[in-house]
């Protein structure tokens, strides 16, 4: 360093600048650092951000409506995946040979195939959501970018976030959110959209009722003949035990020979059986019809014989396709469906209840008769009649049990509508005059109107569920001794509940104030306004 005094030198002083702009350059350097981070904790704070999806009628979070929007589209996965195997394994070369029954008619190959395109176009739809939100997370200036110019809304800024979007977040609502609120014209929540989502995409089960729980027959082996004499034989239904060796243990009969110690068949005509010797087993499965089934049934001492290892068609193409159990495929496949039902209604929590009312339990009630589908397996193990087969008329019981599950299925989808201010039945009954619409004020008028939506909901329950389900649970347990299920006490205790709403039965007389008879309101009218009597009990009510 220069003494106090001296001058500098040219080479101190190019050395000094030089210090001062690195120590300049090193501190913008810093600050740019700073800056870029305080820009990256910003950003990373509002793409990790929850955007918030709530408002005063609907309180449910972000987190909470992905979750059941996830766990809804992996029922969806897990219920599809099984119907596909089975629908493809039924449609099988060797299946076709040797198991003709189980093949699924085209009709369900139709409408499984457009289900699942429902369904994808269904996910693709609520995922495109999700991808435009993390997009303009990651980007903020997506909406300018070229690429992305068909994907950003069209509305202007003002309105755009109470059209497009849920709530006040910056999640997109998808397109048949958007599309159910136009044709509806009402403002659809998050919860409700759940609903929907819940009640349309189990529909494709359906149509599998009438093959999925069906019992996988073995192909005869006694295919000529008569074996009349021998089912008429008393003999065949001896105790075993009680024989002397020396008593007499082979049947003969006009076509057929049994042997009631071994239970082993022989032809007495040429070409009237598929294979010699054969012996009859409780460890198979034959159809009613074939003349195995007649005949072990007789060596049973039972019109309907005990066969231990019957399955159904979904238990035996899923163990043949990837092992595991039978018995635990059919478990998990019921598991799957009724869940799929509980979920909607679990959905429709308090706040739709009290415009629904009852929806859990009746779309519980809906996928447990659906179970019905595989009972003809337990009566198979129980030799018990297969359900349909006593019946007096050209259709049989698993013929009506479809037609009920679809009605029903329909007046819930009715019920949801009418959460979403989607009312036809009520319209046409005010437009018929019903008296709810001539009051006077128009605060009673709305509650009039909620009265009688609650009545037009307890009769379509009572009519599409209640009466047919428990008509069902009946017959079969008298004619075909099917165990009654748990949800027959629902059934008799929801019709006492809806004939009260209906005021059609007083009951015993409830506290006021929680009197559901107070809920609803008479759907039956006098129609001659100018002579009302005192016999019309709505008019007195009015009055």
């Amino acid at each position: 360093e220069p003494a106090i005094g001296d001058e500098p030198s040219c080479g101190d002083t190019v050395a000094v600048e030089a210090s001062r702009a690195n120590m300049h350059r090193w501190r913008s350097t810093a600050k740019s650092i700073g800056s870029a981070a305080s820009l990256a904790r910003s950003w990373a704070k509002q793409a990790l951000s929850i955007p918030d999806i709530s408002d005063q009628v609907d309180e449910m979070t972000f987190v909470s409506f992905t979750v059941l929007l996830g766990w809804l589209f992996v029922f969806t996965l897990g219920t599809n995946a099984m119907l596909m195997t089975v629908l493809l394994e039924a449609n099988e070369k060797n299946y076709e040979e040797v198991k003709p029954e189980i093949a699924f008619p085209k009709v369900v190959w139709f409408f499984q195939i457009l289900w699942l395109v429902v369904s994808c176009i269904l996910i693709l739809d609520i995922w495109s959501s999700y991808w435009l939100l993390a997009l303009q997370r990651v980007c903020p200036c997506w909406r300018n970018c070229w690429c992305c110019r068909g994907c950003r809304p069209t509305a202007d800024s003002s309105d755009i976030r109470y059209s497009d979007y849920i709530g006040e977040s910056e999640l997109l609502k998808p397109c048949l959110w958007k599309f159910m609120e136009r044709r509806l014209g009402t403002d659809l929540k998050p919860r409700r959209y759940l609903l929907v989502l819940a009640l349309l995409l189990p529909m494709n089960v359906l149509f599998f009722y009438r093959r999925i729980g069906k019992p996988v027959f073995d192909n005869p082996v006694m295919k000529a003949g008569s074996i009349d004499d021998l089912v008429e034989n008393d003999q065949l239904c001896n105790d075993v035990s009680e024989l002397r060796p020396s008593d007499k243990h082979v049947i003969v009969g006009s076509s057929y020979s049994v042997d009631i110690f071994t239970w082993e068949v022989s032809s007495n005509v040429t070409g009237s059986m598929r294979k010699t010797p054969f012996y009859l087993s409780s460890q198979r499965c034959y159809h009613p019809n074939d003349f195995e089934y007649k005949i072990l049934g007789q060596l049973q001492c039972n019109p309907s014989a005990r066969q231990a290892s019957c399955d159904s068609v979904l238990g035996t193409l899923l163990f043949d396709k990837h092992g595991w159990d039978d018995d635990l495929w059919e478990e998990v496949f019921g598991f799957l469906v009724r869940l799929f039902g509980a979920f909607a209604g679990v959905i429709a929590d308090t706040m739709l209840a009290k415009e629904g009312g009852g929806f859990l339990e009746d779309m519980t009630d809906i996928f447990d008769m659906y179970m019905l589908s595989f009972e003809d397996v337990d009566q198979m193990h129980e030799g018990r009649p297969l359900l349909g087969s006593r019946s007096e008329v050209s259709s049989n019981y698993h013929d009506w049990v479809p037609v009920f599950i679809s009605t029903a299925y329909a007046a819930m989808i009715l019920r949801a509508l009418a959460m979403f201010g989607y009312r036809p039945l009520m319209q046409l009954m005010l437009r018929m005059g019903h008296p709810i619409a001539d009051q006077a004020e128009a605060d009673q008028v709305e509650i009039g109107k909620a009265k009688l939506q609650q009545s037009i909901t307890a009769a379509m329950s009572l009519v599409c569920i209640e009466v047919p389900f428990l008509s069902l649970r009946a017959m079969a347990l008298f004619k075909y001794q099917v165990p009654v299920s748990v949800l027959a006490i629902k059934n008799v205790l929801h019709c006492y509940k809806e004939l009260r709403i209906l005021r059609v039965v007083r009951g015993f007389g409830e506290e006021r104030g929680h009197d559901v008879r107070e809920e609803g309101v008479y759907l039956f009218w006098c129609c001659r306004r100018r002579r009302q009597s005192r016999s019309c009990p709505l008019s007195r009510e009015l009055e």
